[in-house]
C-alpha cells in the first residue's frame, strides 16, 4: 500500500495536471468512506439520510479539484483556494435536508438523522479537503511534499505508538474508548512523528527542493508532534463511533486494518493542522520571499 501511494504521489506530480491522479484515489476513498459511516450511524432505529450522505461526500471531495483541472471555473476576485468545497459542502447540507424531508415517516429520529448526516459529510470529505488543499501549496514540488509529510507523519506516529506501547505500555490513554492505546504508546507516536518530520523536510526536502527549508529544527520537529497529537483524536473519534455502534471495525474489506475510515482516520484530523501551518509558513519553502 505504501509502494502504491507512493507511485500515485509521483504520477501526480510528473503529470501536466497537479491532482489528476490524487482525485480518482480520493473520491474512491471519499464514497467507502461514506458507506462506513452510514454503517456506523445506523442503529437505535437511526436511518441516517444514505443517499444524502454518499453523494455529498464525493462531490465535496470532488469540488477541490475542479478550479485546478477546470481553470475555467476556477473564478476570480476574492474566490480563495477553499471557496468551491465550502460552496458544495453548504449544498450537500441543504441536500441531506430534503433527503430526509422526503423520507419522513416519523419524528422521533428526525434530528440524530440530520446531524449524523452533516457530521458524516462534514468529517469525511469536509476534513479530507484539506489532503487535495495541500496538494496544490505554492509549487507543485512543495505541494508534492506536503502531502507526502502528512501522510508519512501520521503513518510514522501510528507505527510508534504501536511498537513502544506493545513494548513499554502500561498505563491506558483512553480506555473506555480505545483500550489498545497506552500513554506510552503516545509518547512513542510523537517521537517518531518528530523524527519524521526532520527527515521529510531537513533530509529529503533539500534534495526535493534543491535547496534547504528556513526554518529551523524544533518549528519542523514541532510540526511533526502537533500532526501526530491531532491524528490520536482523529483515531479516538472513529473509535468512539465504533463504540457506539457496537462494532470492531468499521468494515472488514482490509483485513489488519479493517475499513477505510480504520486506515484514514488520524489522516483526516491531521490534515487541518498541516494545511494551515504549511499556509501560514511555520515551514518555509526553499525559495519563499518570506
Amino acid at each position: 500500500m505504501a509502494a502504491i501511494t507512493a507511485l500515485l504521489v509521483y504520477a501526480d506530480f510528473v503529470s501536466e495536471r497537479p491532482g489528476v491522479y490524487l482525485l480518482p484515489v480520493m473520491t474512491v476513498f471519499a464514497i467507502l468512506s461514506a458507506g462506513e459511516m452510514v454503517r456506523l450511524g445506523s442503529g437505535q432505529a437511526r436511518r441516517p439520510p444514505r443517499v444524502g450522505i454518499y453523494l455529498g461526500t464525493t462531490l465535496v471531495v470532488i469540488s477541490n479539484f475542479v478550479p485546478h483541472l477546470v481553470p475555467e471555473l476556477s473564478g476570480g476576485g476574492s474566490s480563495g483556494a477553499m471557496a468551491w468545497p465550502l460552496a458544495t459542502l453548504a449544498v450537500a447540507i441543504l441536500f441531506v435536508s430534503l433527503v430526509e424531508i422526503l423520507n419522513f415517516e416519523n419524528a422521533e429520529k428526525v434530528s440524530a438523522n440530520l446531524c449524523f448526516g452533516v457530521f458524516a459529510i462534514a468529517y469525511v470529505a469536509g476534513l479530507g479537503s484539506f489532503i487535495a488543499q495541500l496538494r496544490y501549496l505554492d509549487s507543485s514540488r512543495w505541494g508534492t511534499l506536503a502531502v507526502i509529510s502528512l501522510f508519512f507523519i501520521v503513518k510514522m506516529s501510528d507505527i510508534g505508538a504501536y511498537i513502544v506501547g506493545r513494548l513499554l505500555g502500561r498505563h491506558k490513554l483512553a480506555p473506555r474508548v480505545s483500550p489498545g492505546k497506552t500513554i506510552e504508546g503516545l509518547v512513542g507516536g510523537l517521537a517518531f512523528a518528530a523524527v519524521s518530520a526532520w527527515v521529510t523536510f531537513a533530509v529529503v526536502g533539500p534534495q526535493w527542493l534543491g535547496a534547504p527549508t528556513t526554518s529551523p529544527w524544533w518549528k519542523i520537529m514541532s510540526y511533526g508532534v502537533l500532526l501526530a497529537l491531532v491524528g490520536v483524536l482523529g483515531d479516538l473519534n472513529v473509535s468512539l463511533l465504533k463504540r457506539a455502534a457496537n462494532l470492531k471495525d468499521s468494515s472488514v474489506w482490509l483485513p489488519g486494518f479493517g475499513g477505510v475510515l480504520d486506515l484514514i482516520d488520524s489522516l483526516l484530523a491531521a490534515a487541518p493542522v498541516a494545511y494551515l501551518l504549511l499556509a501560514f509558513e511555520w515551514i518555509v519553502p526553499a525559495g519563499s520571499a518570506s
